[in-house]
């Protein structure tokens, strides 16, 4: 399970230069782009539509999916592993609620 707020990604975009980005529509139209099947057509609305400040839960094969779209779309390898690196799976959820 991943618990990523797509809303507020860091991603590298130089060597060393870090963005925080919304990543929402961008990462929900690639999957959307690749989708063949229900369950990746669902993933991408579940990206596109996922809350403004909130965490939204993946399970690893949808995260899997999304990546693998990413990776089809040609997307370098810092910009996965910044994605891999928004995972706040080990975040405890008591510690969301103070922010």
């Amino acid at each position: 399970m991943k618990r990523i707020d797509f809303s507020n990604v860091n991603i590298e975009m130089e060597l060393g230069v870090f963005q925080t980005r919304d990543t929402r529509s961008e990462f929900g139209n690639i999957v959307f782009q690749h989708a063949a099947t229900l369950e990746q057509d669902t993933l991408a609305r579940k990206i596109f539509n996922a809350p403004t400040g909130e965490i939204t839960e993946l399970a690893d094969s949808e995260f899997d999916m999304l990546t693998a779209a990413m990776r089809a779309s040609s997307y370098r390898y810092s910009v996965i592993r910044d994605l891999e690196a928004a995972d706040q799976s080990e975040k405890p959820k008591e510690a969301e609620a103070n922010e």
